[in-house]
């Protein structure tokens, strides 16, 4: 059997978005790649808890802030973004979903 070569695409942030409202499963948009991010677990969920107290801590200084899950942010240069951490002092746009 000969293997068939992986034909990947490329989707709009707009095709992200309409995909990842109906997802059943969380993902990342990555240069205009649709990535799966992992997470979920007690484990992975105590490092977020922890390093976003940590973060909140050390910037209360600035005026930035810190989000923990669910949201996107579209920040020119690095695309559409989504982490269980972000903090968006560069962001341009909030984006739901």
């Amino acid at each position: 059997m000969i293997a068939q070569p992986q034909v990947s695409r490329t989707y709009s942030p707009e095709e992200y978005l309409g995909l990842e409202v109906a997802s059943e499963f969380r993902h990342e948009y990555i240069d205009g790649e649709i990535v799966p991010m992992t997470g979920g677990t007690p484990n992975h969920n105590r490092i977020i808890r922890n390093l976003c107290t940590a973060l909140t801590i050390g910037l209360q200084v600035q005026d930035l802030e810190i989000f923990v899950a669910d949201q996107r942010l579209w920040i020119p240069g690095a695309g559409l973004l989504r982490g269980d951490t972000l903090n968006p002092s560069h962001a341009e746009e909030f984006l739901g979903g």
